[in-house]
């Protein structure tokens, strides 16, 4: 959640809320908790982060879809280790 909250800028209160509720992939977005918690992501900070762990730039409308994907991926799986980026 730490990790989270440092790479992309979300906001731990929302990612720990998530956890806690036992979300499946049919009801991740019920109330608009998924979508608020998305909202929270700071894009440049994720662009700077998926280009130091790829290597290159990517343009923003990837960066989006790689956030949803990570955040889905880290909130159902009850949480994940993400890999640190070349500094």
């Amino acid at each position: 959640v730490q990790s989270l909250h440092d790479y992309f800028g979300c906001e731990q209160k929302l990612v720990l809320d998530l956890l806690s509720a036992n979300v499946s992939a049919e009801n991740i977005n019920e109330y608009g908790r998924f979508d608020a918690l998305k909202n929270t992501v700071v894009k440049e900070q994720a662009q700077s982060y998926f280009a130091a762990v790829d290597g290159k730039k990517m343009p923003m409308f990837r960066v989006n879809n790689r956030v949803d994907k990570l955040l889905k991926n880290f909130i159902l799986a009850g949480g994940i280790d993400l890999p640190k980026p070349e500094s």
